[in-house]
């Protein structure tokens, strides 16, 4: 047998098994596989439509198989030496049950062997043996991948079962990780979050009894580019129990426990109290909330970094205490030069929030009027639901523009000890950096500004580059599907799909069942739901699995299955409390830093035709056009209005941005670094999607260089990655 450890194991030409390969996360793999041109075992009780539709007898081989019975398991081997000449070189373990009424914990009865112990625990660790058995008579290093779940490190009453049967997976997989080291066999579990597959399906009460909730749910083919990789990269090894939510992907430490509070260890939590009004310092105050992630290397330590995503509702305390939980979203170089800063502005997140009445949030009212009882309601809706707003904040509602959230951060900066600013923003973070460095230009040491919004267009300006920018992506989104056959639209004409769901949905609004079973979202999307919801779809090309982004392939799933009747992936969120960062507080500050002059129907009906006009598919749907309708009446007058760029002084700033932006446009960077001083310089990502830094790529590693060693791009670079 050779000597491990097994290392990068690209799939491509070898033979992949799969128990449960039939359905949910399990055929997501087999199809991912079948795309890299590995051959696949599909091992389940019986063939869904869709499973049936890749068997050829070829490539992709059924074998029928109880995984409870260890003679069809040793089958699965047999098979694949009678057909395709080999034993397999990858194993998954995906059958599951989920607490079924005929073996579970609280429905058992005196003659109950609990059979779904065999199914959930005893057959990963036999197929696990029969790997390693095959695998040692055919010489071959191999991986065995076990489906656990985050159920088994933390349990849950209503699912008793289930969740004692996924920790005994974790403890399996540690006990043998050292096989990859030992025999070249490399085992690892996967605890995925909620998936939405067919187990939900088996006992419908757990939707309710386990707090299902759309928002947290990723797509059985995102789950499955996690699996995909955790089997192919060498950075994972054997032993490695990866947990992958839609709030991220890390490896469970051996002692995993979380700290009181949720917060990490090492992570310290701030307040400062601030004027609502920095016109009247002295006059009422509101609590902001940070944290901060010491820099790990002390003696390389340069100062402090503040990060935003952006929004406007980011909530940036939480991607620092991601990190400090083990999750790298800021890689191995920035923790260790400075320390991480999330600073939430005013608002939102730990900071004092901005309240709105959730009723009235989730009322549906059309934000393209075509009547005059149309603009009437809009109008009168927005009224009501900004005074509902102002009403449960009070005075801080008027003052959440960004001019004030950087008078916020000067005195964070301030009261962290006085050291220069180094900032990420990403998005609308941008739109902060740049408001800070109008006012403290000379404050600043490092700013990196990727995907940059740009605040000195008019709003037809604004609106049309934004939504052709979005109707750009759509396209190339179209061509993607057309070359990739993981899409789910592959082989359809994706434009002609887009257009008939939006179209049928403007005539009736197409039904989301699984809103129906959650009450998290509205049980049926509108035509102009879908146009708006799409863009985010959009925002990310690949997997970002330290994000739990599952990429454009969510985006082929989610409109095939509105094509065909269900259109939940794409209906809108249901408010739930008074609080929420993005829709309301997002609001809040977009309304007052954007103008928003629409007066009439005639008006809003002119920029309708030209948006139609422009961007035949979307629109017009995007953010921009969501600010400038939901913000006409508007109780509070625009406090941060657009304005040509000022920066006085040389500080250190970069700009990047994707060629192919669906949000920030190419065509904002270039005007927006047009209005910089020559300090600035600017890079550009050949590629698609908002912003680069979470890639990982060229341009992180740009971006990275700049922030350490104040390093620039060459002038005119372009990355590809």
């Amino acid at each position: 047998m050779p000597q491990g450890p097994v290392g990068e194991f690209d799939v491509s030409g070898k033979i992949v098994a799969i128990t449960g390969g039939a359905s949910g996360i399990g055929l997501e793999l087999a199809k991912l596989v079948l795309a890299k041109s590995a051959k696949v075992l599909i091992a389940d009780l019986r063939l869904t439509p869709e499973a049936e539709s890749l068997v050829d007898g070829k490539t992709a081989i059924y074998v029928k198989t109880d995984v409870a019975n260890w003679s069809e398991l040793e089958n699965i081997v047999t098979v694949s030496k009678n057909v395709l000449g080999d034993v397999p070189d990858v194993y998954v373990a995906g059958a599951a049950v989920f607490e079924p009424e005929w073996s579970n914990f609280w429905d058992d009865t005196e003659t109950e062997s609990y059979r779904s112990v065999q199914i959930n625990v005893n057959h990963p660790l036999k197929l696990t043996r029969i790997a390693l058995r095959a695998l040692l008579s055919r010489n071959k290093k191999g991986v065995v991948l076990i489906v656990a779940s985050m159920g088994g490190y933390q349990g849950n009453i209503a699912a008793t079962m289930y969740c004692t049967t996924k920790h005994a997976l974790v403890g399996f997989t540690r006990s043998i990780g050292q096989l990859d080291s030992h025999e070249g066999v490399k085992v690892v579990t996967i605890c995925p979050g909620m998936v939405d597959t067919p187990l939900w399906d088996t006992k419908p009460t757990a939707k309710k009894q386990l707090g299902y909730d759309p928002k947290l749910v990723m797509s059985a083919r995102t789950a499955a580019e996690a699996e995909l990789d955790l089997i192919e990269s060498g950075k994972y090894k054997g032993g490695t129990v990866y947990e992958f939510s839609t709030l991220g992907g890390r490896e469970i430490p051996t002692y995993f426990i979380t700290p009181p509070g949720s917060t990490a260890p090492g992570l310290e939590c701030g307040r400062l109290n601030v004027p609502i009004d920095w016109n009247d310092p002295r006059g009422e105050q509101t609590s902001l909330g940070l944290v901060r992630l010491k820099a790990s290397n002390s003696s390389a330590r340069i100062g402090p970094l503040l990060f935003n995503s952006g929004g406007p509702g980011s909530i940036p305390s939480e991607f620092i205490n991601y990190t400090a939980q083990g999750l790298p979203l800021f890689g191995n170089i920035l923790p260790q030069h400075f320390d991480l800063i999330g600073l939430d502005p005013r608002g939102m997140g730990m900071s004092d929030p901005v309240r709105c009445d959730p009723a009235l949030a989730n009322r549906r009212v059309s934000f393209f009027p075509t009547t005059q009882a149309e603009w009437d309601e809009m109008v009168a809706y927005n009224e009501e639901f900004a005074a509902s707003c102002y009403n449960l904040t009070g005075a801080l509602f008027a003052h959440v523009d960004t001019t004030s959230v950087a008078r916020d951060m000067e005195a964070v900066r301030i009261g962290l000890g006085g050291e220069k600013l180094n900032w990420l923003g990403l998005s609308y973070a941008t739109q902060i950096g740049v408001a800070y460095a109008e006012l403290y230009p000379q404050d600043i040491r490092a700013m990196v500004l990727d995907g940059n919004l740009e605040h000195s267009l008019d709003e037809v300006s604004n609106m049309v580059t934004e939504s052709t920018a979005y109707e750009t992506e759509l396209v190339r989104f179209a061509d993607w599907c057309a070359g990739n056959s993981s899409c789910a639209l592959h082989g359809k004409d994706v434009l002609a799909v887009f257009d008939e769901v939006a179209s049928k949905a403007d005539a009736a609004p197409i039904p989301a069942p699984g809103c129906d079973v959650t009450g998290a979202c509205r049980s049926n999307v509108t035509g102009e739901e879908i146009r708006f919801n799409t863009q985010s779809f959009l925002l990310f090309k690949e997997p970002q699995t330290q994000l739990g982004i599952p990429g454009w392939g969510l985006l082929g799933d989610a409109l095939n299955q509105t094509l065909h009747g269900n259109a939940t992936i794409l209906s809108t969120a249901l408010e739930t409390s008074d609080i929420d960062s993005e829709t309301f507080a997002g609001l809040a500050v977009s309304c007052l830093d954007w103008t928003h002059s629409t007066r009439s129907l005639e008006d809003i009906l002119y920029k309708e035709q030209l948006a139609k006009t422009l961007s035949p598919h979307t629109q017009g749907a995007s953010q921009t056009w969501g600010i400038q309708s939901k913000c006409i009446g508007w109780p509070v007058p625009v406090a941060n209005p657009p304005h040509k760029t000022h920066i006085r002084g040389a500080p250190a700033m970069l700009l990047v941005n994707s060629l192919y932006d669906p949000s920030t446009s190419i065509v904002w960077a270039n005007s927006r670094f047009a209005q910089m001083p020559s300090s600035a310089s600017m890079a550009i990502r050949k590629g698609d999607g908002h912003t680069s830094y979470t890639l990982g790529g060229e341009s992180t590693a740009a971006m990275v260089r700049f922030l350490v060693e104040l390093e620039k791009p060459a002038p005119n670079t372009v990355y590809t990655s």
